[in-house]
């Protein structure tokens, strides 16, 4: 896949304290504070997976790609267009309504400590993380493509018959006679937590302490089922340093409602002229009309999914009314505290629509006019169906993998890199 779009999502902060130039692009300084805020957040596990030097020299490449693609963009005023600025638009505006909320208002506003530790406390139970059980199964299917209920009832308690007291033998019977996928494991479904299993087999698998079995078949709409429990993890919840930006936002979400006085209206929601009034800030007198909203809600989330906001409860329609006038609040606050005008708003949001930019000329200038060849589908499964699409899939990609490769080599050799 694209390396410099691969490379954008791998993260965080692997150089030392001194902020120096680590690289140079065409005379511009590449320095080590801005690959710590582009690649913030890294999730631990791919450090430790792919390894912090091979990890940091990936990051930096793919800054230095980025760079010469927003030159080449530059030079052919790809970045002035006005299909680009158009779609750049709402990315910008839902970039800045996130980055207020997140970012910008918990540092000029912070919440204190004890503020947030209270929040915590009342809302303790919705940060509980349910226990998960790791089990295996024997599955004897039913239905189409399966047996019929009889047979296959005759065949699972034929097979419970075998368990030995201990359930020792559990793995060996499920990789004999389980028509499940997971048989290759023995039947070893990993963990599970709730409502990822249908409820019959969660319920009996719950139940279960570590070491026991079901020794009733289980049926569920996949047939018969024997249940062995291999181990359970307990509840627990999640410690406050992890959700205390959830608190925050919860925190900022609920003052700023409540002094702007954002009401949404019953009525107006569930009525089907476009003029009813669906919400209201009272504190600078706007009101919200339905044709008004659901302009809007197509604009932010597409037609498609705004239909289905249409067509779902009024409780799924109120939501999405809040969270607009909630987006309009923002808006004000915005402009009120002259945010646009920080200087880490402005850097924030020079990298993202650099980063968007550079996206949009590789998808439409370098990868759209791809097109695969005869030569290219030689070797692909006839009969069309998902391994032909599977083989098409990775010989477009195999191009664009080379057309985004001879990109970056003629760039290198048109601007200057040095790396520090």
């Amino acid at each position: 896949m694209k390396r410099m779009i691969l490379v954008a999502i791998l993260a965080a902060g692997l150089y030392g304290c001194t902020d120096r130039t680590v690289a140079l692009v065409e005379g511009e300084a590449i320095l080590e504070s801005e690959v710590k805020k582009h690649l913030s957040g890294i999730n631990p596990d791919l450090l430790k997976r792919v390894g912090e030097e091979k990890l940091k020299q990936s990051m930096l490449e793919g800054m230095i790609e980025q760079r010469l693609v927003l030159l080449k963009v530059r030079d052919e005023k790809f970045d002035t267009r006005a299909d680009v600025l158009k779609r750049w638009a709402p990315v910008e505006r839902d970039l800045s309504l996130r980055y207020f909320l997140n970012e910008y208002l918990p540092r000029r506003y912070p919440v204190s400590e004890n503020a947030l530790l209270a929040d915590y406390g009342l809302k303790r139970e919705t940060f509980k993380i349910d226990g998960e059980v790791r089990a295996r199964h024997i599955l004897v299917r039913t239905g189409s493509g399966g047996h019929s209920d009889l047979e296959a009832l005759r065949m699972i308690n034929d097979v419970a018959r075998q368990l030995k007291p201990d359930g020792s033998n559990f793995g060996e019977l499920a990789r004999e006679h389980s028509e499940c996928p997971s048989s290759a494991d023995d039947g070893d479904l990993g963990f599970f937590g709730r409502d990822r299993m249908v409820k019959p087999f969660e319920e009996a698998a719950y139940a279960l302490a570590p070491g026991k079995f079901t020794r009733q078949p289980i049926r569920t709409m996949h047939g018969y089922h024997l249940i062995m429990v291999e181990e359970k993890r307990d509840d627990e919840y999640a410690p406050f340093e992890q959700v205390r930006p959830e608190l925050e936002r919860d925190r900022n979400l609920n003052q700023m409602a409540a002094a702007y006085r954002v009401v949404t209206h019953e009525k107006g929601i569930n009525s089907a002229s476009p003029e009813a009034i669906v919400g209201s800030i009272e504190k600078i007198g706007f009101k919200y009309r339905a044709a008004d909203f659901y302009r809007d809600l197509d604009e932010l989330i597409g037609i498609g999914t705004s239909l289905r906001v249409r067509k779902g409860g009024a409780t799924e329609r109120e939501k999405a009314v809040h969270e607009m006038l909630m987006a309009r609040v923002f808006e004000d606050r915005i402009d009120a505290l002259e945010m646009r005008k920080d200087s880490e708003y402005m850097s924030f949001i020079k990298r993202v629509q650099g980063e968007f930019i550079a996206r949009e000329y590789l998808e439409k200038v370098v990868f759209g006019p791809i097109a695969l060849a005869p030569a290219d589908l030689a070797g692909m499964p006839g009969g069309g169906g998902a391994e032909a699409a599977a083989f098409r899939e990775r010989a477009l990609e195999e191009k664009k993998n080379s057309a985004y490769g001879r990109l970056i080599e003629e760039l290198k050799s048109r601007y200057s890199v040095i790396i520090k």
